[in-house]
């Protein structure tokens, strides 16, 4: 019972030849702000899920450990997971060796103004001069400059910022996000759906 969702403890392992066992188990924080809350619950689900698909299996990584530790004690703290969570998702992938670049075009590196345009397998956005000789026509879409800016931030910043995202803004950032992790994992992530789900919602009242 005390390997809850999300807690923080100190576990002993037994390994078997298949098989671990679980011996014995203390419970260092379980992040009563995150479980209570059903939206909080869900982004860091997301994160969560993110981590255990893109870091490689019993291989000790401090760094990523500690900044799953802020995030989640930030996702506890804010209001507003959602910035919570696209920093902690843009800063896995940094670490990790795959981020995305979102204020630079990625094929020439200049500093595109509107239009915009976002490419999975390219890693960020491109500018509208490169859209025609990208190589990935259908698979380039539109981005908000807004969205991209609030990435940009998202990725360049140590602790998570206090963003005010709304509306197409967030939405794009969401989509141009969302789509980037199920290229460089090549599968989409299960809770993909539910984050979709929720920031559909205000979208739908608007």
């Amino acid at each position: 019972a005390i390997t809850q969702p999300y807690g923080r403890a100190t576990v002993q392992v037994y390994r078997g030849r298949t098989l671990d066992r679980i011996i014995q188990v203390a419970l260092l924080y379980s992040y009563p702000g995150i479980v209570l809350d059903y939206r909080k619950m869900v982004y860091a689900g997301f994160f969560a899920e993110l981590i255990s698909a893109l870091l490689p299996l019993r291989e000790s990584n401090e760094a990523v450990y500690d900044f799953t530790c802020l995030v989640f004690k930030t996702l506890e703290s804010r209001e507003d997971p959602w910035p919570v969570a696209m920093w902690g998702a843009m800063g896995v992938l940094a670490r990790a060796g795959f981020a995305p670049s979102f204020g630079a075009c990625a094929l020439c590196g200049c500093d595109p103004s509107a239009p915009l345009f976002f490419s999975a397998e390219a890693g960020g956005i491109v500018c509208e001069r490169c859209r025609g000789s990208s190589g990935y026509p259908d698979e380039l879409h539109e981005i908000t400059a807004g969205a991209a800016r609030t990435l940009d931030l998202l990725s360049s910043s140590d602790a998570a910022p206090v963003v005010n995202a709304r509306g197409n803004v967030r939405w794009s950032a969401t989509a141009a996000l969302l789509d980037y992790i199920a290229e460089t994992l090549g599968k989409r992530l299960n809770s993909a759906s539910l984050v979709e789900r929720i920031e559909a919602e205000p979208r739908l009242r608007e």
